[in-house]
């Protein structure tokens, strides 16, 4: 298919992988909105059923040193209320459908995941174990991660990029977005930091030229692999002395 997509359908059809992931986001978000007398609407952070939302795979250090690692994927698409969703999921569609189309779906799917796991474990290894964490901003930074490698890649050189002025908007909305994870308690700038990580390093991978004879490309797939195992390892077996120490009664962290 060439060109913009005109229709709903034919942006499904462009970006099915982002589209997916839209569903996802809603329909858990619906379902893990049920109380006891039925859905209950929350339009903050706190109004979700912690219990219910760790049955469906939120994550915290806890669990993830009990061995849960898919937590660290599955919590990318449960969300802490209303308004949580909403800034995700139109995040999601502006970045998502852009990449995919660029990336294509397979090489998406993988940005996601890789964003998603790099986010969550970054995120864990930066809040107290019993933290509860749930979002996709983690896997979201790693677009904006994605798109900034994009960006450079296009010009002469990173310098190029910078002084032309095209890379200044973007590295700006990061170090914002960035900035806002470390102020407001409720949000994990940790897990957002290892998405954009997880999101730069998987996109680089992905534009590295494949020449006969030539094993970089190996080499730094091999390092990337290693950071991420040396990241899930951290994870399993940490220091006793987390790096931010959160108050006891602050039980959940959006990423």
């Amino acid at each position: 298919m060439s060109g913009r997509p005109t229709t709903f359908t034919e942006q499904i059809e462009r970006t099915p992988v982002t589209f997916l992931i839209l569903v996802a986001y809603v329909t858990l978000f619906v379902i893990t909105s049920q109380g006891e007398n039925g859905f209950q609407l929350s339009f903050g952070f706190g109004g979700m059923d912690s219990a219910l939302m760790v049955d469906y795979g939120a994550q915290s250090g806890v669990f993830l040193q009990d061995g849960d690692l898919w937590r660290l994927l599955s919590s990318s698409f449960l969300h802490f209320g209303l308004i949580h969703l909403v800034f995700n999921s139109s995040a999601l569609w502006s970045l998502g459908t852009q990449i995919e189309a660029h990336l294509g779906s397979l090489r998406f799917a993988v940005l996601y995941i890789v964003s998603a796991l790099w986010g969550g474990l970054v995120s864990a290894m930066g809040h107290q174990s019993i933290v509860l964490g749930a979002g996709g901003s983690g896997a979201l930074f790693g677009m904006l991660g994605a798109i900034l490698v994009l960006q450079l890649r296009g010009a002469r050189s990173a310098l190029d990029a910078f002084e032309s002025g095209r890379a200044k908007p973007l590295m700006g909305t990061i170090a914002f977005y960035l900035a806002i994870g470390f102020i407001i308690p409720q949000i994990s700038g940790w897990g957002h930091l290892g998405g954009f990580l997880g999101g730069v390093l998987c996109t680089s991978l992905f534009l590295i030229p494949r020449r006969k004879g030539d094993r970089s490309g190996w080499i730094l797939r091999g390092a990337v692999a290693a950071a991420t195992l040396a990241l899930v390892a951290r994870t399993l077996h940490p220091v006793d002395a987390p790096l931010i120490r959160l108050p006891v009664s602050q039980a959940l962290v959006s990423s």
